[in-house]
């Protein structure tokens, strides 16, 4: 054969033979494969927490954004405006009751219902009470307990009170 047959027979002597057994091979599979699901499962499991990471990033800025502009929208530079703001917010939880509890027709194409009735009443008596300048609210409270039976507490006051 040759001098390049003699180094490949040289070379196929030096070469180690290994044989395995059916139940080896499997056991060497399952471990390979087990190893493979690991690092596999440890990069999932890394793009996930990134993924959350960025979702939770997102949401914070997101919520941040809305915040700085509820803020904005409520701060009006005056006391008055900043209480008339929150008057008229707090008004349409009242209007959101009467219609969907009580069955109060909602306002469409400018009709007179309840409701726009309500809504007016409301907003006169605001403006009555902002026009007097003898009266305040609490002393508007206290007349509304004594004439209607109807007083709102804060949870702190309901405690204080006992």
């Amino acid at each position: 054969m040759g001098r390049k047959g003699d180094l490949l027979r040289a070379a196929k002597a030096q070469s180690v033979k290994y044989t395995f057994t059916r139940q080896q091979l499997e056991e060497h599979d399952a471990a390979v494969k087990a190893e493979y699901r690991k690092t596999i499962m440890e990069r999932v499991e890394a793009e996930a927490a990134e993924i959350d990471r960025q979702r939770d990033e997102r949401f914070r800025e997101k919520a941040e954004a809305l915040w700085a502009e509820r803020r904005a929208e409520f701060q009006t530079g005056s006391e008055l405006g900043d209480l008339q703001t929150a008057v008229a917010w707090m008004l349409s939880v009242s209007v959101r009751v009467l219609v969907e509890r009580f069955c109060w027709v909602p306002i469409r194409n400018g009709h007179r219902t309840r409701l726009r009735r309500f809504a007016e009443g409301v907003l006169e008596e605001l403006d009555a009470i902002q026009a007097a300048e003898k009266k305040d609210i609490i002393w508007y409270a206290r007349e509304t307990e004594d004439k209607y039976g109807v007083r709102f507490l804060t949870k702190d006051a309901e405690e204080e009170q006992g």
